[in-house]
C-alpha cells in the first residue's frame, strides 16, 4: 500500500511526465497514461486554502497541477497516487528559479 509506481514499473520512470502503472479513463472516456506537473498560480494556492480540510485541499492542488478532475484523481491506483503525491511534494517545494523558461 505504500508503494510508488516508479518502485513498480518497468523500466525507466519519467518524473517529469510520469507513466501511470494502471492507466485510468478519462472523464471524456479517453485513456489517460501519463501526466505532467505544473506550477500553481496564486490564485490556485488562495483558492486552496478556503478549503476547509486536509483531504478535499489535497484534492484540489492535485487536480490544479494535474489537470486531472477529483473523479479521475480517485480513479488512480494507490501506487500512481503516492506517487503523484510524493512528487507532488517535491515540485511545489521547489524555489521559483526552478520554473523560469531555459534559455
Amino acid at each position: 500500500m505504500n508503494n510508488t509506481a516508479s518502485q513498480l514499473i518497468e523500466g525507466e520512470f519519467d518524473n517529469t511526465a510520469p507513466t501511470l502503472l494502471i492507466p485510468i479513463q478519462s472523464d471524456s472516456g479517453q485513456q489517460k497514461t501519463q501526466y505532467t506537473l505544473k506550477p500553481p498560480t496564486v490564485a490556485t494556492t488562495d483558492l486552496m486554502d478556503t478549503h476547509t480540510n486536509e483531504w478535499e485541499r489535497t484534492i484540489f492542488i492535485s487536480s490544479s497541477c494535474t489537470g486531472f478532475s477529483q473523479s479521475e484523481l480517485e480513479r488512480l491506483s494507490l501506487p500512481d497516487w503516492n506517487q503523484l503525491q510524493e512528487r507532488l511534494i517535491d515540485f511545489l517545494q521547489q524555489p521559483a528559479a526552478y520554473f523560469h523558461p531555459k534559455t
